[in-house]
Formats: C-alpha cells, structure tokens, sequence
C-alpha cells in the first residue's frame, strides 16, 4: 500500500520531486535531435552544478557564522556577571543563566521548573509577589529589591531585580543583581552618621565655653577632609579611566564609595565650620544689603538655570561677626532655592524690620514648605527635611549651622510654613553696640 500524501517525510517529498524532474528532463533529452542541442544541454547542466556547489558554500558558510553568533550568544548569557531568568506567570523557572544559578545557591538543573519565589525570603516575599504581577498587568519595565536565602552562604544576599514581560506575554525575562555590599556600605555609614551625630551632640556640650576643644576639631576635621578627597578622585579615576574593565556592579560599588565619602566630606566640612564659630573673631560694622547681594553673586550658578527671582528690600547697617553672618544668608537662600516643586520658578523675598530693639530678619519662599512637625527638627544636627527626601538631597548641617550662628549672637531662629505653598524663616539679632 502506498503512503498517502500527508504520512510522507520532507525527504521522502524532495525525493518524489526529484525523480518527477528527471523523467522531465530525460524526456527533453530523447526530444534532442542535434549534436548541437545536445552539447548546449550539456553545458546547462555543468553551470546548473556549479551554480549549486557555490550555493551550497554559501550556505555552509551562513550556517558556521549562524552557529558562531549562537555560540558567543550563549557564552554572554551564560558568564554575564548579572543572573537572567525567564519565568512563567506562577513564577516558574524555565530558563536561567549560570551566574543566575551561582547568586540562588544551586545547580541550574535543580532549578529548572521550581518557583524562583521559593529561594526569596519570608519578610521580602510579598515584594516579590507585587513585583512579578506588575510585570505581567503594566506590560512597563518592574524593579524592586529582595533578599535571597541561600544555605551554603547562612547570610541573606540582597539583590536588585529588573523585568518585563516577553512578547508572547505568557513569560518574562528578570535580570538579578547582587547589592549585598552596597547594602552593607549604606548600613556602615547609617552607623557613622549615627556615631557622629551623637558626638556632634557631646562636642557641643563641651564646645560652648572651651575654645581649646573648638581648636582640637577643626583642626581634626581639617586633616580628615584630605584623604577623603584622594579616595574620591581616586575612585573617579578607576571610573572614567579603567571603567571598561569592569562589570556594572563593580561599577555602581566605586559609585557608592565616592557618593559616600563625599558624603563624609560635607560632613566633616560642616564640622569644620561649626568648631570655628565664633573662635577669635570680632564683631564689625556690616552693611547687610551688601552682604546679601555678595552672596547673590556667589550662588548665580545655581539661581541662573532655575529662572530663580530674588527680591531684598532695604537692610540695616548692623554689629555681627561677618563672616559667620554671611553663612546664614547663604545656607537660606541655597535652601530656599533647593526646597522647590518641580518646574517651579523659585520666588525669594528678604526683608528686615525693627522690633522691641531686636532686628528681625525673613526670608520667604515659595517653596514645597514644612510639615508642622518637623518645625523644630530642621534645626538639629544631621536632621533633614523628610519631604520626597530622595529628591531633595542634603547634609541636614546647614540649618544647624545657622541656629548656632544665630545664637552665638544671643538671637532666635524659627520657621513658618504651610505645605505646598511655601516657607519663611525667621531670625533676631539685638541691635548691637560697639
């Protein structure tokens, strides 16, 4: 019995073809009634052979650099320094990459078909639940961080997870990055700053009357700031000089080192700064409009790209140690420019008036404004304004530094504020005598 047409194999079709091409041609072939016809149908079939051995070149020449690309494909994915993943709906593992394999701890083979959930730690789990229904219900790019209980490491690995969904939207593709010393870095220098806040509290206990221990720390933070400023241009140099030699998470590493230690600077500067208040100086004569306008100048690079407008009406001729009073203006009117809602123009009034003796200082904005309690916190060491903080950056010394400043002249600082519309802050100095 003969097969029908459909049970036929591919081989089996082209063979069919072929015997059908054959009897064609050999009938063409009797048809021939020259030597003549003959010779030229000979020749047809010698270029008609060639033509295929040539073809046949090409293609096995296509199919080596086909094989190749795979190949080196292959190796990128499966030695990148990041792990990759691709995972079902439910969060099953159907595919993954060696180094994916290497961060949960186990054999990729031993991996193939188990929820990747099952390796995510019990307090991070609901994170990753969300994060893997957001990347199948946004159809956007997904990010979150989880940890990863792995045995054979008895610690937490904390990692960074990225994801989309694939095309057919049945599956994703999650790319997984090891933070763990990142983490480890930001939780060293949360216990740093805690450290150094207490002993910001302890050195102003003793710094009020004892000009010797005001002497001690500035002379401490200044040597301190030095080795600091090699670590971060060294750090910059292994960036942008010998970056391509490493991975993107060596990389983001040396930018954490240097985002810290020039966090650490402004730390030590501010400490700098709060030891020398009023060490060895002398009350002057200072024209106020003029140190505003001086600070002004100095602040352009800043005020100019923001379109920021800056209004001083008149200002008295006053008795304060200069340059500490110069700092006040600066870190205000810098925090006035820096506290604004997005695409806002900043609107910046100072003003002063006489009362019972004392002049009283203002300078309004138009800023996102204080929360009601946080008042009296913006004022301490280290403490900085808890509104959308990851946007507003800051050292949380400067408004500490003019609190200090402004009693050292036996005055008073305070703020006003309503949410969203903006801030005032407030200070006295009494009219001082030479």
């Amino acid at each position: 019995m003969k097969k029908s047409q459909n049970s036929l194999t591919d081989a089996e079709i082209l063979r069919q073809k072929a015997e059908a091409q054959f009897i064609t041609q050999q009938s063409k072939i009797s048809s021939l009634s020259t030597e003549n016809d003959l010779r030229k149908l000979a020749h047809e079939i010698q270029v008609h052979q060639i033509e295929l051995e040539m073809q046949y070149e090409q293609l096995k020449q296509a199919k080596e650099e086909s094989d190749s690309a795979t190949k080196k494909y292959t190796e990128l994915y499966d030695f990148a320094p990041s792990g990759y993943f691709t995972l079902t709906k439910l969060g099953e593992i159907i595919g993954l990459n060696f180094h994916g394999a290497e961060l949960l701890g186990k054999e990729r083979l031993h991996l193939i078909n188990n929820r990747f959930g099952s390796s995510v730690s019990d307090q991070t789990k609901p994170i990753f639940n969300n994060f893997l229904d957001k990347i199948f219900t946004s159809k956007g790019n997904e990010s979150c961080e989880v940890t990863i209980s792995v045995k054979s490491k008895g610690i937490p690995t904390y990692v960074y997870l990225t994801g989309h969904v694939n095309e057919n939207g049945e599956q994703c593709q999650i790319s997984m990055m090891d933070i763990t010393e990142r983490k480890k870095a930001e939780e060293e220098l949360k216990n740093r700053m805690t450290e150094l806040t207490s002993a910001y509290k302890q050195l102003d206990m003793y710094f009020s009357d004892n000009k010797e221990l005001k002497q001690f720390a500035y002379i401490s933070s200044h040597q301190l700031q030095q080795p600091l400023r090699t670590i971060k241009n060294y750090i910059q140099i292994l960036v942008e000089d010998y970056g391509k030699l490493f991975d993107d998470n060596a990389i983001m590493h040396l930018n954490t080192i240097k985002d810290s230690a020039q966090r650490m600077n402004s730390y030590i500067l501010g400490l700098s700064q709060y030891s020398r208040l009023g060490l060895n100086k002398k009350l002057s004569s200072v024209n106020i409009k003029k140190l505003i306008s001086d600070v002004i100048n100095d602040l352009q690079s800043v005020i100019e790209p923001l379109s920021a407008s800056i209004e001083v009406t008149e200002m008295p001729v006053i008795n304060v140690y200069e340059d500490e009073f110069r700092q006040v203006f600066q870190n205000l009117i810098s925090n006035a420019i820096k506290y604004q809602k997005k695409n806002n123009h900043p609107v910046i009034k100072l003003y002063a008036e006489m009362i019972n003796e004392n002049w009283k200082f203002s300078i309004s904005d138009n800023g996102i404004g204080i929360p009601n309690d946080q008042f009296e916190n913006v004022f301490n060491m280290f403490q900085r304004l808890q509104v959308n903080e990851n946007e507003y950056e800051g050292s949380g010394i400067g408004l500490a530094l003019c609190k200090k400043i402004i009693e050292i002249h036996h005055g008073k600082i305070w703020v006003e504020s309503t949410m969203g519309q903006g801030t005032t802050v407030n200070f006295t100095i009494p009219n001082l005598i030479l």
